[in-house]
C-alpha cells in the first residue's frame, strides 16, 4: 500500500486513485453504517456509500501527508460531510410523519415546562393517549429527523491548526458534557461507547447484555433528550 501511495502522491494518475479509493472503501462503509444507525428504513444504505465515496475521492485529491495526519483521520470527517449533504437534501419523511413529529415534540415540551424535568415514557404515554410501544417509535423517529447531531458536532474535532478554532472545540465539548451529564445513567453509558469509544451497537449490546433493539432505542431516545441542547450548539456553529 505504501508502494501505491508514494506512485499516487508522485503521479496522480488514475490508476493508483481507484486503487487506493478501492482499500479505502471500507471505511466509507463503516461510516455510512454508523449513520444509518440513526435514520428511517426508507433510506437506503446504498445511497450513503455513494455519498461517502465522493468524500472518499475529494479526500484523497486533498490529502497531504506531509502534515503528519493518518489518511483515515483525515478523511473521515469529509467522507461523513459527503454522507450529511446527501441526507440533507432530501425529505424522506412524508408529511404525516412530519405532522406526527411536531405534536410529539410539542407535548414534550409542554410536559418539560410543566413538570421541571424531562417526562417519563408513561407520562408521554399517557398525555398522547397511547400505549408505551408508540413514545418508543415516536423517539425513534424524532431522533432520525434530527440527522445525528453528534456527528456533526464531532466532526469539528477534524485535525485544525487555528487557534480559534480549538478554542470553539473546547467550548462546544464543555457543553456537550454538561448536556450528556443529564442523561440517564444508561443512555450517557450507550452514547459515551457509540460515539466516544467508537463501539458498534452490537458491541454495546454484548458488553451490557442487552438485545442490538434495545440499543438502537436508548441511543434514539439519548439523542432526542439532547436534542435541545445540541440544536443550539448547532446554531451558533454552522450558522
Amino acid at each position: 500500500m505504501n508502494d501505491i501511495w508514494q506512485h499516487f502522491l508522485t503521479f496522480r494518475d488514475v490508476d493508483s486513485r481507484n486503487a487506493l479509493a478501492l482499500h479505502y472503501l471500507k471505511l466509507v462503509k463503516i461510516i455510512a453504517g454508523r449513520l444509518a444507525i440513526s435514520l428511517p428504513p426508507s433510506v437506503d444504505r446504498d445511497d450513503l456509500e455513494s455519498a461517502g465515496f465522493f468524500g472518499l475521492l475529494d479526500s484523497l485529491s486533498r490529502f497531504d501527508p506531509s502534515r503528519g495526519i493518518k489518511f483515515e483521520t483525515f478523511a473521515s470527517p469529509r467522507i461523513r460531510g459527503s454522507m450529511l449533504d446527501f441526507l440533507r437534501n432530501r425529505d424522506w419523511l412524508p408529511p404525516s410523519s412530519r405532522s406526527k413529529l411536531r405534536s410529539f415534540q410539542q407535548t414534550l415540551s409542554n410536559l418539560e415546562n410543566s413538570l421541571g424535568r424531562f417526562p417519563s415514557d408513561s407520562e408521554i404515554a399517557d398525555s398522547l393517549g397511547c400505549n408505551l410501544q408508540a413514545v418508543s417509535q415516536l423517539f425513534q423517529l424524532a431522533a432520525s429527523s434530527s440527522l445525528l447531531p453528534l456527528d456533526d458536532v464531532s466532526s469539528l474535532h477534524a485535525p485544525n491548526s487555528d487557534p480559534l478554532h480549538a478554542a470553539v472545540v473546547n467550548d462546544i465539548s464543555r457543553s456537550l458534557s454538561s448536556a450528556i451529564d443529564k442523561l440517564n445513567e444508561k443512555e450517557r453509558l450507550v452514547v459515551s461507547l457509540y460515539y466516544y469509544d467508537q463501539l458498534t451497537l452490537k458491541e454495546i449490546a454484548n458488553i451490557l447484555g442487552l438485545s442490538e433493539a434495545r440499543i438502537c432505542q436508548i441511543h434514539s431516545k439519548a439523542i432526542c433528550r439532547l436534542r435541545g441542547s445540541l440544536s443550539k450548539l448547532k446554531a451558533s456553529l454552522f450558522q
